[in-house]
């Protein structure tokens, strides 16, 4: 007889504690959100770093544009259409409607 009620205590004892992470894992909405904030958290650190990346990037580029000549020179034809005095500028436009710079 005490070994059925050790085993009915044992059984009761196993089901209490499922209930009760049941219940703090499905009932608890701080945990929740916690698990939602902690994902967020990982997404943004990964923004953080492509960021991080495009500044170092971009912080290159101004550093060849302060320090080349020839550099600054070429950005402001190719993203700024710039010529130089006396040069002739001529677009282009291909069959399929793109146009196209020439000097």
């Amino acid at each position: 007889m005490a070994e059925k009620i050790s085993k009915r205590t044992a059984n009761i004892v196993i089901a209490l504690v499922i209930l009760g992470i049941l219940i703090f894992l499905f009932g608890n909405r701080n945990f929740r959100a916690v698990i939602i904030l902690g994902e967020r958290i990982e997404g943004l650190k990964k923004d953080i770093e492509k960021l991080k990346a495009h500044n170092v990037r971009l912080e290159d580029e101004l550093r060849q544009i302060k320090e080349n000549p020839e550099y600054f020179e070429d950005l402001a034809r190719k993203k700024l259409g710039m010529i130089k005095p006396g040069e002739k500028k001529y677009k282009l436009v291909s069959p399929e409607g793109k146009q196209e710079d020439k000097k």
